[in-house]
């Protein structure tokens, strides 16, 4: 009976490590990450946006944008396909539509240009802030399909670095009008 329970127990434990072990699983684990705001998302959010034009002051209120974007996207894995230590996956996505809302911001810009300036000079910092407001609120959401590429390497699925194209489709900020 011990020998019986032993190997049940045994069998759990290898079917539970390799159900975990999937590209399907790693891609969740991945989204799950995002949405739950994982310090490794955040700490990625944290280099973008010292790399990035805002100012101090405009960071928080950016992050606080992108962090809603996280919080707030859906997926859905559609497919799986594995070729030997190959495997692509892929998702449907609904985020946040930041392009619209960065779009409509340079487009008021353009037919506004008077209300960003101080004394008649182009004050980007104004600019900047109306366009993070516009991605704040906008609720408009856009859907993509997106493809990720994955590698199996000393028995573990990794997901491989994404495209610049798939990076903006997550942060929302793709340019879709050029498709």
């Amino acid at each position: 009976m011990k020998k019986v329970l032993l190997l049940m127990l045994l069998t759990l434990f290898i079917v539970g490590c390799s159900i975990k072990n999937t590209p399907r699983t790693k891609v969740d684990e991945l989204f799950k990450k995002y949405q739950n705001l994982d310090e490794d998302v955040l700490s990625d959010l944290e280099l973008t946006s010292e790399s990035s034009m805002f100012t101090e002051e405009q960071k928080p209120a950016y992050i606080s944008a992108i962090r809603r974007q996280y919080t707030d996207m859906t997926y859905e894995i559609t497919d799986e396909k594995i070729d030997g230590d190959v495997a692509v996956v892929t998702v449907n996505l609904e985020v946040y539509d930041l392009y619209k809302a960065q779009k409509e911001a340079e487009d008021y810009l353009n037919r506004n240009a008077l209300e960003f300036t101080n004394d008649n000079i182009f004050d980007n910092n104004k600019f900047l802030n109306f366009k993070i407001d516009k991605m704040s609120k906008i609720d408009e959401r856009v859907n993509y399909t997106i493809v990720i590429d994955l590698t199996k390497k000393d028995g573990k699925w990794q997901v491989e670095k994404f495209s610049s194209d798939t990076l903006k489709k997550i942060h929302g900020t793709y340019n879709y009008e050029n498709d």
